[in-house]
This record gives C-alpha cells, structure tokens and sequence, in this order.
C-alpha cells in the first residue's frame, strides 16, 4: 500500500523546514556578524571607557577615604556610617556598565545554544557542534561568574555594614572601603577576562560551524547523486 502526503502533512512540512531555515539565519547572524561585532565593541570598551581604565580605581580609592570623617582626630562614626550605608554612584555604574553588556552576550549566544540542541548531525558533525557548545559555555560560565560576583560584593558588604554599625571601629570603616576597592578591581579584570574569552571562543565557533557546513554540503551533494 502506498503511503500518500497529504496536503496538511505538506503544508506542516514546509512551516518546518522554513522555521529550520529562519533559525539557521538567526544562527549565522549570531556567529559571523554579532558575535564578532560584540568582540569589536568590547576591545573598545576596554581601552576607552572609563569605567574600566586604573585610573577608575585611584579617583575611586580617593572618594571612599573622604567617605571616613573625623573631629578633631576622632572617627565620627554616624557621619561614617551614613557616607558608607549606600553603595559609592561609581561602582553601581560600573556594576550596570557590565550587567548590560553580559546581558546582550548572552542574548547574541542564546540562538545558536537552541539550534545545536536540535540540529542533525553524524558523528563527524557531532564533534564540531560539541566543540561550539563547550566554547559557548566557557562564555556563560563568564558571564554568571561575574554576575554572581556582583551580587556576591554587596551580600558581603551588607555584613561588613552591619558590622560597622554595630561596633563603630575605624578597623571596619578600613577593612569596608579596602573590600569596596579590591572587589571593583576583581569585577574590571573578570570583564576582560570575559573579551579574552570571547575572542577564543569566536575563532572556536566560527572554525567549527565552518566545518559542519562543510559536511552538510557533502551530504547533500551525496544525496543529488543518489537521487
């Protein structure tokens, strides 16, 4: 008995195939034009945003040293404590400067993690999506370590607040701005170690979709032959 197509099954196989042909070009915008776009962006960023350069840092080290008032060589500890209570304007930009560009990452990485999960491969083809997915999570692994860091900085530095307020030692004043400081400067070098990330992780992807293409279009040259 021959099996016939009917004309819904037809119509349901085509909405497939052109909804696999919209992915593939959401996928291939992602990798050869936003992806190296973002690495473009990023190498920028990092040498002329000023949120990012050493000398955030100096001016950021100056403010929070003011931020400890004394009378009369006396630390006068509420005046202390309500400059410290709120977090310094600067960190909180920088903290949202980098939000926003993790962000937009994962948004530019999220199509092509969709696509690898449900596109057909051999086992040739298998090591070259493998190799994309590992890449790709090396730069979201980046991403929540950095978030994490962030909110991280401000659970510890509630504890230190609490502490402050209720021991009142310039010891912890000290200890409270070295951590503002120190932990800044651990969010600047995990966003370039994120751009370092990126850089290797794009010559990975593009070098292994390039491949996988490859295949697809030997199989499907296979196929014109047979068929």
């Amino acid at each position: 008995t021959m099996i016939k197509i009917t004309p819904e099954s037809q119509i349901y196989q085509n909405q497939i195939e052109q909804r696999a042909k919209l992915m593939e070009v959401k996928v291939e915008k992602a990798i050869y034009v936003q992806l190296p776009q973002k690495a473009v962006e990023l190498q920028k960023e990092i040498s002329n945003e000023t949120l990012l350069q050493s000398k955030f840092i100096i001016d950021l080290q100056m403010q929070l040293n003011e931020q400890i008032i004394f009378k009369q060589d006396i630390m006068d500890f509420d005046a202390t404590i309500t400059n410290l209570t709120p977090v310094n304007q600067e960190i909180y930009k920088l903290e949202q400067y980098i939000k926003e560009h993790v962000k937009h990452l994962l948004q530019i990485i999220e199509p092509i993690k969709s696509w690898i999960t449900i596109a057909e491969a051999d086992e040739e083809q298998l090591e070259h999506l493998t190799a994309i997915a590992q890449s790709l999570d090396n730069i979201q692994e980046l991403c929540k370590q950095l978030n994490q860091r962030i909110l991280q900085f401000h659970t510890t530095r509630n504890r230190l607040l609490v502490k402050l307020q209720k021991r009142k030692l310039f010891d912890i004043a000290k200890v409270m701005i070295q951590y503002d400081i120190g932990q800044t400067t651990e969010i600047q070098n995990g966003f370039v170690e994120l751009y370092n990330q990126l850089i290797m992780s794009y010559d990975n992807t593009i070098k292994n979709y390039n491949e996988f293409k490859k295949k697809v279009g030997k199989i499907n040259q296979s196929m014109d032959i047979m068929y």
